[in-house]
């Protein structure tokens, strides 16, 4: 599938990331993931600040995608929201951008909540050891 998927759709994203409905905004910022390079970090990282959550937790997403360690300990506390999808995009982002399970059930608050500590648990144990491994796209200990 990624093979049809050109630099006009990276393009067109890099354009819906701008826009008012947050939905395409979100989604908009998957496919920079997806699809994009490096090229496209400027545009996830200021979705990363994006007032509406599902935003935010799409950009963070796409950055662990692209290799940028600094997202991981950002996705933690979504784990938390109230909002199950954005528990399960930062549960699916965190593992497998990993390769780590802590658990964790997007539709149940509390394992997401257990969840939420062990992640921040191995994040305090693991940060300085935590390294991209682009021929894997994700990151190794």
């Amino acid at each position: 599938m990624a093979a049809k998927v050109g630099k006009a759709e990276v393009q067109k994203a890099l354009g819906e990331i701008k826009l008012m409905d947050a939905g395409r905004r979100a989604q908009a910022a998957i496919t920079l993931g997806l699809y994009g390079d490096d090229h496209v970090l400027p545009a996830l990282k200021q979705a990363a600040r994006d007032s509406a959550a599902q935003v935010k937790v799409a950009a963070l997403y796409s950055l662990c995608l692209l290799g940028d360690k600094e997202a991981i300990p950002q996705l933690i506390p979504f784990l938390s929201t109230d909002r199950p999808r954005s528990r399960k995009l930062a549960l699916t982002a965190l593992e497998q951008s990993t390769d780590v399970k802590h658990g964790g059930d997007s539709e149940d608050v509390e394992s997401c909540k257990k969840a939420e500590e062990a992640w921040s648990a191995w994040w305090k144990q693991n940060s300085a050891k935590v390294k991209w491994a682009q021929e894997k796209k994700r990151y190794t200990l």
